[in-house]
């Protein structure tokens, strides 16, 4: 099967680190008071510059957001390319939005960090009085409903983008990459530098407070129409962690997908991306430090600030950008040890709804050390020192490996939301379901083709010497 394996290992990574990262921001005792003097405090400068580097990448939003959509419009592109039906490509792309929401508001509503079944995971009463903690839990963290994670966030993007991908679809368009890209980039950089001033205007004309306030989710004398329409503006602007500005990531990975999704990429056309991504960068630390300053940074902000999210998005670029010319690209790239070498980190990645909805189960873990080691506190928040979150995080990613090996080798992936997904989907080229292998995992995780956009080099002939005849 045909990937691009340099994705699937960027997802890997992604989903891997916010297993970490998750598990580090609510159990480390450092993110009790996430402040500067605080950090200082803690460790030094050096902790300093390790703790921001922690905030820069524990909001994965944005990287899964830019790494879908290039994995999105690379296939649309790639689809129209081979003759498929314009429309049917969009319908699809409608359908596979709506599940993912589905999906994304399931998990968001029981399954995310800071919701019901994690704050009663988190209780002192969770082993004594288990049924009362979690409807006291539920109660008070049923508004979780209305607030739009990254799942949700995916899929609320393929509908929207895939009206930009219909724009692209006309045939003036169809094989003008530059206008595509162009179109892409300026929309979602646009959308990160326009951000404040919609919030100001949201805030303004809906009196709601979307900094230190619930935002929009503050429903309990909403009429249902009410409702219809401030969900989605939370969506949009409220809290935790909207759409705005993050949504630029997506249509920045659109036009990185608009240029591989080509019959014939040029690695030049990549290599000017890393002149956007440093701009925005600088960019980034211009806004910062002109209109933020030091004394000023809030580690825990609940709305992604406009540096950031520049930072971010210039980042995710360079970051995309030279692991594909480093992969697909690279013409003396040794592919079978690559795609060895990177199978446990791409196992996460196919397995990343999975494992991202199934997230919280750490507290696994935490409750088995609390039964092993009564004295210490494994159940509350931002319990643990330093040692004993890394013993516990190694703990954690050894076992996410564990399950997902045996998920991949033995159990074929059944009943994993990659299967039920699947399900969805109609076998390619007209051929019945093969039972054995639902996902395909021997195609994308065991024989992989990959996708190279440059000819192998050819490996000089070894000399024969003929030896004389006797």
């Amino acid at each position: 099967m045909k990937r691009l394996t340099s994705i699937d290992f960027l997802r890997g990574i992604a989903i891997f680190f916010t297993l970490v990262f998750h598990f580090l921001f609510t159990n480390w005792d450092a993110f009790a008071s996430p402040s500067i003097d605080g950090i200082l405090e803690y460790g030094g400068v050096a902790f300093l510059i390790f703790a921001i580097i922690v905030v820069i990448f524990i909001h994965w939003r944005g990287f899964f957001l830019m790494i879908s959509a290039v994995v999105n419009f690379y296939s649309m592109e790639r689809a129209l390319k081979k003759g498929k039906n314009v429309m049917v490509i969009w319908v699809k792309q409608i359908i596979a939005g709506i599940v993912l929401i589905l999906i994304g508001k399931l998990w968001a509503t029981f399954m995310p960090y800071w919701g019901p079944v994690e704050i009663w995971s988190r209780s002192s009463e969770v082993f004594t009085q288990p049924w009362t903690t979690f409807l006291e839990a539920w109660e008070g963290h049923k508004g979780m409903f209305y607030i739009i994670e990254a799942i949700e966030s995916i899929g609320v993007m393929m509908i929207i983008t895939s009206f930009l991908f219909l724009i692209f679809a006309i045939k003036k368009l169809r094989d003008n990459w530059l206008v595509k890209l162009s179109i892409s980039f300026v929309i979602g950089i646009a959308v990160i530098v326009v951000t404040p001033y919609l919030q100001e205007v949201v805030v303004s004309n809906y009196a709601v407070n979307i900094t230190t306030g619930e935002g929009f989710r503050t429903f309990t004398t909403w009429n249902i129409w009410e409702k219809i329409w401030r969900v989605p503006m939370n969506w949009f602007f409220g809290r935790e962690a909207p759409l705005f500005p993050m949504i630029g990531s997506y249509f920045i990975g659109a036009g990185i997908g608009t240029i591989l999704s080509q019959d014939k990429p040029k690695k030049k056309q990549l290599q000017w991306l890393y002149l956007v991504g440093g701009l925005l960068v600088v960019g980034a630390v211009l806004e910062f430090f002109l209109n933020v300053g030091i004394e000023n940074l809030d580690p825990g902000f609940h709305i992604h600030p406009r540096w950031f999210a520049l930072l971010s998005a210039g980042l995710q670029i360079i970051t995309i950008v030279g692991t594909v010319l480093r992969i697909e690209f690279n013409q003396k790239i040794n592919k079978e040890k690559w795609l060895k070498g990177t199978r446990f980190i791409r196992r996460f990645g196919v397995f990343a709804l999975t494992a991202y909805f199934f997230s919280i189960g750490d507290m696994v873990i935490r409750f088995i050390f609390q039964a092993i080691f009564p004295n210490w506190d494994f159940i509350s928040r931002y319990s643990l020192n330093w040692w004993w979150t890394i013993i516990l995080v190694v703990i954690l990613m050894a076992s996410w490996h564990g399950v997902l090996y045996v998920w991949d080798r033995y159990a074929k992936g059944y009943m994993s939301w990659e299967f039920l997904v699947s399900l969805l989907r109609r076998p390619k080229g007209g051929h019945k379901r093969n039972w054995k292998d639902p996902i395909n995992l021997k195609g994308i995780l065991w024989d992989v083709e990959m996708i190279s956009f440059v000819e192998p080099l050819e490996q000089p002939a070894k000399a024969v010497v003929e030896e004389p005849a006797k």
